[in-house]
């Protein structure tokens, strides 16, 4: 019986961009390079503070339990004769960061080692300089007297290669140091359901006048822009992209961002970092249609006793829809959260300040109570003011519409 021919696909094609695994066997092969040759070796001395902070910032990019073991790993090679650059990767994002080395001694290009367990020793180092010894898959790390031995390390051929990013399509210059804390606080609107992959992501938008960032979950939204001269661009970073970069540039004043392979990549690169991951594919949603074009009711807070009052109501169990009743008499806010189920409850009052009319005979909304104390705490003012019009359109928080927080209502029993 004629042997049946194996599949010369690589299994890991569908996942690494820039693998195409569809080439015959023969033409398959990766040039054998130093770090697949036994008996190679390299040793080199590194700054313990620096290789402690390097690792604390690669490790984020690795998961617990990933499905490839591989990327359990940090890849090391050597640059430049005297620079060490450690990458990670989780197939999404991909990190890398150079620190200077001296005393190199042998040739070996490439080395991985178990991320989280080489971390867990570094970070307990108190030694100024350690020694890092590599030979035939065991990593040896010298402090002093005290030696620690990772042995049996994956062979670096299996770590999948960087992504084939292409051509730059586009260069978007932004002010991050404005941009920054915004895009911090976000993170917290995006939403997890990865059925609507677009809102996991941060909408960032340029259109010549200003640079925006926009987050939601389809039940409370972010919305900050920075009139500014920009770009005309617009993308959806995934959430891990935007923390790593927020890791690496959170200090700097400008940044550039090369958007890459047709729109689908984004890249951030310095002389010591590279962040690189894929932009999320979709059209995000037309926001701006939901926000309430005229609210002639304002009430406003002061924000610290406002973000007390609900933190107190908070604790108190407020079912599946965590329903708080606002409503508004006589210069006076009552917040009242219920639990019918349980028989719990809890009822405070604050003053508050008012202008125009609003068009419920109860003058009261709902909210859930977990999203208008997060809508709360990313609020930088003294004073916050809400803008209503009706129980069952949505509410802003925010002086204007360049800053603003927007809650979706919920449903009142009467």
């Amino acid at each position: 019986m004629a042997r049946e021919k194996k599949s010369s696909e690589d299994p890991l094609a569908e996942k690494v961009p820039g693998v195409t695994g569809n080439e015959e066997p023969q033409n398959n092969t990766r040039p054998v390079k130093e770090s697949a040759k036994k008996g190679m070796k390299i040793s080199f001395t590194v700054d313990t503070g620096l290789f402690q902070k390097a690792l604390s910032f690669v490790k984020e990019t690795v998961k617990r339990g990933n499905t490839l073991p591989v990327l359990d790993n940090c890849l090391c090679s050597i640059e430049m004769g005297d620079k060490l650059k450690i990458r990670t990767t989780d197939l999404e994002v991909d990190t890398s960061i150079l620190i200077p080395i001296e005393s190199v001694k042998g040739t070996l290009d490439e080395f991985l080692f178990d991320c989280h367990g080489v971390d867990k020793i570094v970070q307990l180092c108190d030694a100024n300089i350690l020694e890092i010894n590599f030979m035939d898959g065991d990593m040896v790390i010298t402090e002093g007297f005290n030696t620690y031995k990772f042995n049996g390390n994956p062979d670096p051929d299996e770590f999948p290669r960087p992504a084939d990013l292409g051509e730059e399509d586009q260069n978007v210059t932004i002010p991050f140091k404005d941009l920054a804390s915004h895009m911090k606080d976000a993170i917290g609107f995006c939403g997890v359901d990865e059925i609507r992959l677009v809102l996991t992501g941060i909408f960032m938008e340029g259109d010549g006048e200003t640079v925006g960032i926009t987050s939601t979950d389809a039940h409370k939204l972010f919305h900050f822009d920075l009139p500014c001269k920009s770009d005309t661009f617009s993308v959806i970073m995934p959430q891990k992209f935007v923390t790593r970069l927020l890791d690496v540039a959170k200090s700097e004043e400008e940044i550039s961002i090369s958007i890459l392979n047709k729109g689908t990549n984004i890249l951030f690169k310095t002389d010591k970092y590279i962040v690189s991951g894929r932009l999320i594919e979709g059209k995000y949603p037309n926001w701006r249609a939901v926000c309430p074009t005229d609210n002639p009711f304002m009430v406003t807070w002061n924000r610290k006793e406002l973000s007390t009052n609900i933190k107190k109501l908070n604790a108190i169990d407020g079912g599946s829809t965590n329903q708080v009743r606002v409503c508004f008499k006589n210069g006076e806010t009552t917040f009242n959260r219920m639990n019918m189920d349980k028989g719990t409850s809890g009822v405070i009052t604050m003053k508050h300040t008012e202008e125009g009319e609003y068009e419920d005979e109860d003058k009261c909304i709902g909210f859930n109570s977990m999203f208008l104390y997060k809508g709360v705490s990313v609020m930088s003012e003294e004073n916050i003011k809400c803008k209503m019009s009706k129980p069952n359109k949505a509410a802003v928080l925010g002086e204007d519409m360049h800053y603003f927080i927007l809650l979706m209502p919920v449903m009142l029993n009467k």
